[in-house]
């Protein structure tokens, strides 16, 4: 993913050392099993948006199969 310059921690200067521990916002104390196994919060994420992003994929991933078949059964 490219980021946008101005955002914090994109040059060289603002990024933490390999192996030290964040200290920015994005980074939270897991809420549930399921952000502690995932790390939802961590990447600075919510459910709601995994969840569209999930579905998003899913209809559009769903809406290709179907669609497949009849542009291929087109004489």
């Amino acid at each position: 993913m490219t980021r946008i310059p101005t955002e914090t921690g994109t040059t060289e200067d603002d990024r933490p050392a390999a192996g030290a521990s964040p200290t920015s916002s994005a980074a939270r104390a897991p809420k549930n099993a399921l952000d502690a196994y995932f790390r939802v919060s961590a990447r600075g994420s919510t459910f709601g948006n995994e969840l569209r992003g999930g579905l998003t994929t899913f209809m559009a991933m769903a809406y290709i199969v179907l669609l497949n078949p009849i542009l291929l059964g087109v004489n």
